[in-house]
């Protein structure tokens, strides 16, 4: 996470889709400074004042030490105690084609 994403926000206004990475991120200490969690994804959601999110980077190989489920698990579990409804920020199954 990088306090920027809040000035992007005030600058550039209202995203109408953001593609946001919740993989990769553990163990924190060797990740933080190139990957982000899921709660920092939620964090950029706010702050860039994005109107729809989707979670991306993750899923496809194991880089890091988290479970391979476990991103879009604790992504719904973030969004959840930021109050963003699940259908405003989710992930797509993989596989799956969403339209916008």
């Amino acid at each position: 996470y990088c306090p920027a994403f809040k000035d992007i926000g005030n600058v550039f206004g209202s995203f109408d889709l953001a593609l946001l990475p919740i993989g990769a991120y553990s163990p924190r200490p060797y990740m933080s400074p190139v990957h982000c969690s899921p709660s920092d994804s939620v964090r950029i959601y706010q702050d860039i004042k994005a109107k729809k999110g989707l979670g991306m980077h993750w899923g496809a190989w194991v880089l890091t030490a988290e479970p391979f489920t476990e991103p879009p698990q604790l992504l719904a579990k973030e969004c959840q105690k930021a109050g963003i409804p699940e259908e405003d920020f989710t992930v797509c199954e993989i596989g799956e084609t969403v339209f916008f």
